[in-house]
């Protein structure tokens, strides 16, 4: 039975992520990441750095509206593919 990700909110500001390779990761609000999806195949925005600007208030929504630091446009992305290693 393969492992699921596992999604806390710690609180307004910080949610906590555990990914299917055991990696856990705490997203805070303004501080930046980089984007390193674990699906080989999925190219869009890999080694891209990114700062949260919020995350998304729907319920069971993985996305969290983000800021590109190399061109500095906002987008969205998946809180599961976030990474704190630069």
């Amino acid at each position: 039975m393969p492992v699921r990700e596992i999604y806390h909110v710690l609180d307004a500001e910080t949610h906590k992520v555990v990914t299917r390779n055991g990696q856990t990761t705490e997203i805070h609000l303004g501080r930046i990441y980089r984007i390193a999806p674990l699906n080989k195949n999925r190219k869009k925005n890999v080694g891209r750095r990114c700062m949260i600007l919020s995350f998304s208030t729907e319920f069971m929504s993985c996305e969290v509206r983000v800021k590109y630091m190399d061109n500095y446009k906002e987008g969205k992305a998946d809180i599961r593919e976030l990474t704190d290693d630069l």
